[in-house]
């Protein structure tokens, strides 16, 4: 089971998660860099990506179906695909736009 089957609103995932069964049963969860070409930022859109994995991870019996079995998911490890930084800040130029415009909803938390 990879992320694009948990996920189906047919835009890019956020996070690639890869399971490593002779690792200690780990599951890596990978975010990854932003399909606009900017920097890793937390976007609505990762939040849904990763309540998605969290959820399915959840209704699997914290297991992951790994060569033909469900294994049992003993770590989560969080990485970013940025091989410099681990950095997830808000997304800053968003921020400035909605600034610039004087448009307080585009960055209220609803």
């Amino acid at each position: 089971m990879g992320i694009a089957e948990l996920v189906s609103t047919g835009q890019p995932s956020r996070v690639v998660a890869n399971f490593r069964a002779n690792q200690n049963n780990a599951l890596w969860i990978t975010m990854t860099q932003s399909p606009h070409g900017r920097s890793q930022n937390f976007s609505l859109d990762l939040l849904q990506d990763v309540s998605a994995l969290h959820k399915s991870i959840h209704a699997n019996g914290i297991a992951w179906v790994a060569n033909g079995s469900k294994q049992p998911i003993h770590y989560v490890v969080l990485q970013s695909a940025h091989p410099d930084y681990f950095s997830l800040g808000g997304d800053l130029a968003h921020f400035r736009e909605c600034i610039r415009r004087r448009n307080k909803r585009c960055i209220a938390w609803t």
